[in-house]
């Protein structure tokens, strides 16, 4: 009775199964909305149908008897919502470990004090560092020290709750001394109370954006030098066939 709700053995007297179980169940597809006896299931798991209409994860297992010439059915079933919940928090764990593990982009959880408490395989390669060797690791080291001021201000906000994510793109120094561009994303965890709790840190390595991006600045400069000098000896050639010392 308490399993679905009842206050009491009383209360369930007389009710057919039905009542108890899910519209689509196997057993409530029968004339009168029987037990099938014979489907060939012993046990089988559904949600069970509570007298306030709400729904719970059961397990049922059943079997039939006889006395004298009366055919009985004993039916156990037991609430499986706390190994349900348990069930999908593994198995969402490790679809979010695999997905942190499998990421082409580099993955961080940070610390409210701004360390490194976890990082995935495209982050130490990036960096260059080891697994171990990132434990800890506060993310000023990791940072050029001329984006160093860019980030600071913006983490501290964030760890005090002022905000809840924020963007840009800054320089990463590498352990080989090399330095890598990055696109970061910046998101704050918060626990059920509301209270912060981490950090996560996702970052792409634009190096080769940059890279290009510098070509094409660069490229555009001396394009524009060109048109000055251009301009200039135009202007000067006018100026000196102005005043007669070139002619045509």
């Amino acid at each position: 009775a308490r399993l679905f709700g009842y206050a009491n053995a009383r209360q369930l007297k007389g009710r057919p199964l039905a009542d108890l179980l899910p519209a689509n169940h196997p057993c409530t597809s029968g004339p009168e909305r029987s037990p099938v006896v014979a489907c060939g299931f012993p046990a089988c798991q559904f949600r069970g149908r509570r007298k306030d209409n709400s729904y719970v994860q059961m397990e049922s297992s059943c079997r039939q008897f006889r006395l004298g010439e009366r055919r009985l059915l004993v039916i156990t079933s037991r609430d499986i919502s706390q190994v349900e919940r348990r069930r999908v928090s593994r198995d969402g764990e490790a679809r979010f470990r695999a997905i942190f593990e499998a990421s082409a982009i580099g993955i961080g959880h940070f610390t409210l004090e701004g360390k490194i408490a976890e990082s995935n395989r495209a982050l130490e390669a990036m960096l260059g560092y080891s697994h171990q060797e990132l434990q800890g690791m506060p993310f000023a080291r990791i940072t050029h020290p001329d984006d160093l001021a860019n980030e600071q201000p913006l983490f501290a906000e964030m760890t005090s709750g002022l905000r809840d994510h924020y963007r840009l793109e800054k320089r990463y120094v590498c352990k080989n001394g090399a330095v890598v561009w990055g696109r970061l994303n910046v998101s704050l965890v918060r626990g059920p109370d509301g209270e912060p709790q981490f950090a996560i840190k996702m970052v792409e390595d634009i190096s080769e954006h940059k890279r290009a991006e510098e070509a094409l600045h660069e490229s555009q400069k001396v394009e524009a030098v060109g048109r000055l000098v251009a301009g200039l000896a135009h202007d000067f050639a006018n100026l000196l066939t102005g005043i007669g010392i070139l002619s045509d």
